[in-house]
């Protein structure tokens, strides 16, 4: 992907009253049901490689985040002060997130920035990132493509250049873009949103028995 032109970065200025009615119409949920596609770009394969997978998010800090259907890979938490827990199924094998040592192949990382886009003021949003621009999309009318700067030093390490493909009127979040430090890139593309629809408790508790703690 390409970085933002000198033309559109001149135009900085005007990316936070974006991003603040993005964030504000964003927030404006009960619940959330995403399906997305998760793409890992490595310099060795033309192709991305390409996995699907669901989150489901509630106001009252409930997160189930997957990869596969039936679930492969799954972090979870059961609510805001619960602990977020990653399985993975085929190993048979969980654990504790430890925000220290993020062994999930940057998925809690990627997660944790997409919880932060979910908050209706721009205060968590600017705890995480820096806002460097925006430009429009020629061929989307009303999206638009943000460039951010990453604030936690330690994932700033790894990854180089973050955009946001988004919609300020509606607060859909299209794309999350992490171009890494090694040359690789991971996206997810938001491919359905489902505001406001009954959950299933059940998905927020998942059954560890016959799983072993790593």
């Amino acid at each position: 992907s390409l970085p933002l032109s000198p033309e559109s970065i001149k135009f900085s200025d005007g990316a936070l009253p974006l991003v603040i009615e993005w964030l504000q119409r964003s927030g404006d949920f009960r619940t959330l049901q995403v399906d997305f596609v998760q793409e890992r770009q490595l310099r060795t394969f033309r192709r991305p490689l390409s996995r699907e997978g669901k989150l489901w998010v509630t106001q009252a800090g409930q997160i189930r985040w997957q990869i596969d259907d039936p679930a492969s890979l799954l972090l979870v938490s059961a609510g805001k002060n619960a602990p977020l827990l990653w399985l993975d199924l085929k190993k048979r094998t969980w654990r504790e997130i430890d925000p220290e040592n993020d062994r999930t192949q940057g998925n809690a990382q990627a997660l944790q920035f997409l919880l932060q886009t979910q908050s209706p003021g721009i205060d968590a949003f600017e705890q995480a990132f820096t806002l460097r621009g925006a430009r429009s999309i020629d061929d989307r009318p009303g999206h638009w493509r943000i460039e951010l700067d990453i604030k936690d030093r330690r994932a700033a390490l790894a990854v180089k250049d973050v955009f946001f493909e988004i919609d300020p009127a509606s607060g859909a979040l299209f794309l999350m873009e992490f171009q890494l430090r090694d040359g690789s890139v991971m996206r997810t593309r938001m491919t359905r949103v489902t505001k406001n629809r009954a959950i299933d408790p059940a998905l927020f508790k998942p059954d560890l028995s016959g799983l072993t703690r790593e």
